[in-house]
């Protein structure tokens, strides 16, 4: 698998992770700061770090990159099925994709950082 298409599979593999939680819960109910909410989240996003580690042979910026990405795709498309289907509005649209964008660096980083030091102490 080429660089290209590893970037594109982590950032889709991200977005479909990412948005399961906040696309099964009604608008009502979904509160992104909420520290549960948060803890799953980032849980998620180490998840998904490792496994794209094992599986593609990307740099860490780019898999930093692809990640936080799927994540801000996971908050967009979930704000558009709202607009477009159902009568909620976000007015704090702005604040949600910063914590979709700091949940995704951070939680990649996370992986990142215990992927390789579990490698190095082998």
């Amino acid at each position: 698998m080429n660089q290209q298409s590893s970037k594109f599979a982590a950032t889709v593999v991200a977005a479909i992770a990412a948005g399961i939680p906040i696309w099964t819960v009604s608008s009502r109910d979904l509160s992104m700061t909420e520290p549960s909410f948060l803890g799953i989240w980032i849980a998620i996003g180490v998840f998904v770090t490792i496994l794209a580690i094992l599986l593609t042979k990307m740099e860490t910026k780019d898999l930093i990159g692809a990640i936080t990405i799927g994540f801000l795709i996971a908050v967009i498309i979930r704000y558009m099925a709202d607009m477009f289907f159902g009568s909620a509005r976000h007015s704090l649209i702005g604040i949600e994709l910063l914590i979709a964008a700091g949940v995704g660096a951070f939680s990649a980083w996370i992986g990142t950082f215990a992927y390789n030091f579990q490698k190095d102490k082998k």
